[in-house]
């Protein structure tokens, strides 16, 4: 009938826009992860986490996990949209919760997303100097190449430094 061959369309497309996201629907799943483990993240923490992820998916996956770019901030690659969200937490720890966003991910993506998480939310803002800022990296390059608040290749992105 009508009603299923509508139903299904409607099914097919969902699981096809599962893997296409914001960088502001990864950045709630972050924050809801460490919210839910008990490591809440900061904003700076949360955009080198963003940039750690993004560079695993294209090396993973061969495809980015959002399409927004990094600009080169000081403190690091950052998303704009995702740093004016969470700017006004400061140096805090950023504390909202959406729950709703643990569906949005294939188990690959999500899986791909919490190693990362897992294995960096508790660095320090400066630490992150070694897998994101370092000498030769796409952050570093940019910088130095183009100056800062410039766009960071994808495909520098994706060839920078395996984790």
């Amino acid at each position: 009938t009508e009603k299923n061959a509508a139903y299904e369309a409607c099914e097919k497309m969902k699981q096809k826009n599962k893997e296409i996201c914001s960088a502001a629907t990864v950045a709630k799943y972050i924050i809801n992860k460490c919210m839910i483990d008990g490591h809440p993240v900061g904003q700076i923490t949360l955009q080198n986490l963003l940039y750690l992820c993004q560079r695993q998916h294209l090396q993973n996956c061969g495809k980015p996990l959002f399409y927004e770019d990094f600009l080169v901030a000081g403190f690091g690659p950052s998303v704009p949209s995702v740093y004016y969200t969470y700017c006004g937490y400061g140096g805090a720890m950023i504390t909202s919760a959406y729950p709703e966003v643990e569906i949005l991910f294939s188990e690959e993506t999500a899986e791909c997303i919490d190693v990362i998480v897992e294995k960096y939310r508790d660095c320090k803002p400066w630490e992150f100097k070694c897998f994101v800022r370092r000498n030769g990296g796409a952050w570093e390059n940019t910088l130095r190449s183009k100056g800062l608040q410039q766009v960071i290749p994808m495909d520098e992105i994706s060839t920078d430094g395996k984790i």
